[in-house]
């Protein structure tokens, strides 16, 4: 895809704030191309998803955070799990390799399988990942649970691997 004014150059966000804030710039985007483009949704522009009115899909990710809990379970490269189901030691390598070239890094709990993603925040200095040296390697992770929309993401405060 070709740059245009309505669509710029794509860049890669690696949290999903970031990819909320090119949401919202999108949206602006298109309204300020198109000042006759109803985005605040109408009966004829549902998401098909949710049902919901197009522009009220915005307003359902505003950011929640929840009490820290305790997660175990296996860190994961996100992109080739969610694609593929690649995890584990046979995995470890290309995992490593993919996170270093800017995809995120996750932990599947083992108790209910769901992928939390992990969340720096982006007005802090640039850190590694907190979970990079334990990719493929069962941890139990202290976090905060941070949601937006069906999007589940953690804030690590402590990581510990497993024996």
């Amino acid at each position: 895809m070709q740059p245009t004014a309505a669509w710029p150059q794509r860049k890669r966000c690696t949290t999903w704030s970031a990819m909320i804030a090119v949401i919202a710039t999108l949206m602006a985007t298109t309204a300020s191309a198109n000042p006759s483009a109803d985005l605040r949704g109408s009966s004829e522009s549902l998401d098909p998803s949710s049902g919901k009115p197009a522009g009220a899909i915005a307003a359902d990710f505003q950011p929640r955070t929840s009490a820290a809990l305790t997660l175990q379970g296996e860190v994961v490269e996100t992109g080739c799990f969610v694609i593929g189901n690649r995890l584990g030691p046979r995995h470890r390598q290309c995992a490593i390799a993919s996170s270093r070239a800017g995809q995120d890094l996750g932990i599947v709990d083992a108790a209910t399988g769901i992928l939390y993603v992990e969340i720096r925040d982006q007005e802090q200095p640039a850190t590694p990942s907190r979970l990079l040296p334990h990719i493929a390697r069962q941890v139990e992770v202290r976090a905060q649970v941070v949601s937006a929309g069906s999007l589940q993401g953690i804030t690590i405060n402590r990581v510990r691997e497993l024996d």
